[in-house]
């Protein structure tokens, strides 16, 4: 055979005998047998890695002859012995890191298992959950009846847990993880209530399901019974709870894990095979570090980086000590995720703390175990004047003429400043070109001399040709930003022989957008996650337009000038319903996906209505000359 590296794991050397139909066996250039593993008995598994770092395996006989390349290439009885031996070394995995309370060490035919490459690893996987019903049991809350005692007794196929309804309410409180992150920050665990009788029952561990979705594992007191209380979504709290003994997941919605995590067994499963070498020591260890994570490039988004992330800093920060506050760990550090301006210069108190990670969030996760650490997330529903005047302390012209700087310059001349909030992707007038050139009209009568600035999509901090993308705008023909510079570049024009100057900031970093809107006196936008800057930061009053599906049913319509959603609100006005007149037929640049969706129509508007309420803006807030 080889060296042995383990009791299952043997180093290919130049003795070992490995045939292909008998034949000795011929590699392909650039790959070299590494090491073959034996924990599957009936096959041993050949581990090759190429001269590039790639792995890959063959299935070989007791006599190490090839007998396939793939799970795929075995039939017959060598397929139904690899599945058999395959799903009891499944099953022991399963049963030590998910179900039992205190991981005992993973044995040598384990160890070894997480020695092969992780795409023969979920190939094993695969055939094993293939081969029987895999299926994940939801049920909602209000399953549970009180009054029905046997509702809320749960039978898990090996034993029997009590769930009663007002526990479950209590542990999905939306606000429970952010209240317990204190807690965390200061006595090295949260505490949630236990579904059986409300008793506490501590967590410092999680499973990083993805960017946004993790999994902190408790042990209901009683029983003794492993269970995860799942935590996602744009305000961080617990949407389901999973008993892997049992596969069963409960939630007070079950839309947003099924629509997210469908196969929920299968998704922790899949963790197993990934990382259950690094978890079984993790579970067992019980002093765990907190570790903040900032979401990775790919969940990151103007408004919600701002309203939940940033504003639930500034929250956590008021409820904690500042010598307990933890590391902030940036993943894609690289793509430049703080839009808003560095957190160690928003928050001096993170100097020292915060770990600007190139790498994904998934390539970071088991760093997670192996340092025991727990991520977590702190989170608001409400933008606080505190980040307000954090941010807006920041800010700065570019340069001596950027259009910041004219800004300045304008205000102290007596100069009014406008900020017109530009929006072309969807949710936008189907005539935008006209609404445009109409409000350097209204503004010249108006005000007669002003400075108008129009702001669209900005791009990164120190990285001019990375924009921030709108949701779904890889979909779009014609680049939003392109065509916010062709409208632009119209208005301009059309002010000529007028004294309205138009600036623009399109394509600059917010940090611009913001130093402009921070001299601004009014706003004029097109209703969308651009008003994160022209509102939560700038707090600029004005006119907000929408469509009419919008002005009347939408949930969120006062995101952006609600108390709830923001601190000290200034007034905005809202253009009239009767001014708009949905238009579904009309063309969305990007349309984000084939059906129609009546928030983001667009949408035609009386533009001699409208003008008339842009004058009466500014006349209310005192900028109107006549």
């Amino acid at each position: 055979m080889g060296a042995t590296t383990g009791q299952f794991v043997f180093d290919v050397t130049e003795t070992t005998k490995i045939t292909d139909a008998g034949k000795p066996a011929i590699f392909a250039e650039g790959w070299e047998p590494v090491f073959i593993y034996t924990g599957l008995e009936t096959l041993a598994v050949l581990c090759f890695r190429h001269k590039d770092g790639q792995m890959a395996s063959w299935y070989l006989d007791e006599a190490f002859d090839r007998r396939g390349g793939s799970v795929g290439e075995l039939h017959g009885e060598l397929r139904l012995q690899l599945t058999v031996r395959a799903g009891r070394l499944f099953d022991g995995l399963w049963r030590k890191i998910m179900l039992t309370p205190v991981p005992p060490p993973l044995d040598e035919r384990e160890k070894g298992f997480f020695q092969l490459p992780e795409a023969t690893r979920r190939d094993l996987l695969d055939l094993y959950l293939n081969s029987f019903d895999a299926a994940t049991t939801f049920k909602p809350v209000d399953s549970f009846d009180p009054n029905r005692a046997e509702s809320e007794i749960v039978d898990l196929g090996n034993s029997r847990i009590l769930m009663r309804a007002r526990h479950l309410h209590t542990l999905f409180n939306p606000g429970l993880l952010q209240d317990q992150l204190p807690n965390f920050l200061q006595t090295g665990a949260m505490s949630l209530p236990s579904p059986s009788d409300g008793s506490p029952m501590p967590s410092c561990h999680a499973v990083a399901m993805h960017g946004v979705i993790h999994a902190y594992r408790c042990v209901e007191p009683e029983t003794q019974t492993v269970m995860f209380v799942m935590a996602g979504e744009i305000f961080f709290r617990p949407i389901a709870l999973f008993v892997p003994d049992g596969r069963l997941c409960v939630a007070l919605d079950l839309n947003p894990i099924r629509g997210q995590m469908p196969e929920l067994f299968r998704e922790f499963f899949a963790r197993i095979m990934q990382h259950g070498d690094l978890l079984a020591g993790y579970f067992a260890e019980p002093n765990i570090k907190p570790v903040h994570v900032w979401r990775g490039i790919t969940a990151m988004h103007i408004g919600h980086v701002l309203w939940n992330d940033i504003s639930g800093i500034s929250q956590m920060m008021r409820r904690v000590p500042p010598d307990v506050l933890p590391t902030f760990r940036l993943f894609d550090a690289a793509m430049h995720p703080e839009m808003y301006g560095p957190l160690d210069v928003i928050f001096p108190e993170l100097e020292g703390k915060i770990d600007r990670d190139p790498r994904s969030f998934q390539d970071g996760v088991p760093d997670f175990y192996r340092n025991r650490e727990c991520p977590v997330r702190s989170s608001a529903m409400t933008v606080p004047r505190d980040v307000r005047e954090r941010i807006s302390a920041m800010l700065k012209p570019m340069s001596g003429s950027s259009p910041a700087a004219q800004c300045q310059q304008a205000r102290k001349a007596g100069i009014p400043v406008i900020l017109f909030g530009l929006r072309v992707e969807n949710r936008t007038a189907v005539n935008l070109e006209a609404f445009c050139e109409a409000l350097v009209d209204q503004l010249s009568a108006s005000l007669g001399r002003c400075i108008l600035v129009v702001d669209g999509h900005n791009s990164r901090p120190g990285d001019p040709d990375n924009f921030i993308w709108s949701h779904g705008e890889l979909s779009a023909k014609t680049r939003p930003i392109d065509y916010e510079r062709t409208l632009t570049e119209h208005m301009r024009d059309h002010s000529a022989g007028t004294r309205v100057t138009v600036i623009d900031t399109i394509g600059l970093p917010i940090s611009e957008s913001l130093a402009c809107g921070q001299q601004a006196q009014a706003l004029v936008a097109i209703w969308g996650a651009g008003l994160a800057k022209y509102r939560w930061v700038n707090n600029i009053p004005g006119l907000i337009v929408t469509n009419h599906h919008n002005l009347s049913q939408l949930g969120d319509l006062h995101l952006y000038d609600s108390p709830l959603a923001m601190e000290l609100p200034t007034p905005v006005r809202f253009i009239d319903d009767s001014l708009v007149h949905d238009e579904p037929d009309a063309p969305l640049m990007v349309p984000l996906g084939p059906d129609f969706i009546p928030s983001i129509c667009n949408f035609s508007i009386d533009e001699a209505g409208a003008m008339a309420t842009v004058h009466a803006v500014l006349a209310d807030l005192g900028l109107t000359d006549h």
